[in-house]
């Protein structure tokens, strides 16, 4: 799981903050709760990482068994480590959009920052 994390910071979060081309249309034909919206990308966890799996099996040609348990461990690598502190210097930071009981309908946004 750790793999699929930080792949998750270096080519989709990471990519979207560097204006990746290939990600940026990639993000527009997925069919899911995760959209360009303005100068942020939204999302929510499960959508977020059903288009992580499906770019990670793109990008490498290798299948990403998927399910509840392992996005579940997906959530928990999202949560426990500081990926704010790894998008800050890099000019980006994950911050909450709406927020719901049901951390499977809570919506997110990545954001562009100025850092000094």
């Amino acid at each position: 799981m750790t793999e699929l994390y930080g792949y998750t910071l270096e080519k989709v979060f990471y990519g979207f903050i560097r204006r990746d081309p290939d990600l940026l249309r990639a993000i527009d034909a997925f069919e899911g709760a995760i959209a360009v919206r303005g100068n942020a990308l939204e999302f929510s966890l499960p959508a977020l990482y059903e288009f992580v799996c499906c770019y990670y099996e793109l990008a490498s040609g290798h299948e990403v068994s998927t399910g509840r348990r392992r996005y579940l461990r997906f959530r928990k690598a999202l949560y426990e480590n500081s990926t704010n502190s790894w998008l800050m210097p890099r000019g980006g930071r994950v911050d909450l959009e709406t927020p719901n009981r049901n951390h499977d309908l809570v919506l997110y946004k990545l954001v562009h920052v100025e850092h000094c």
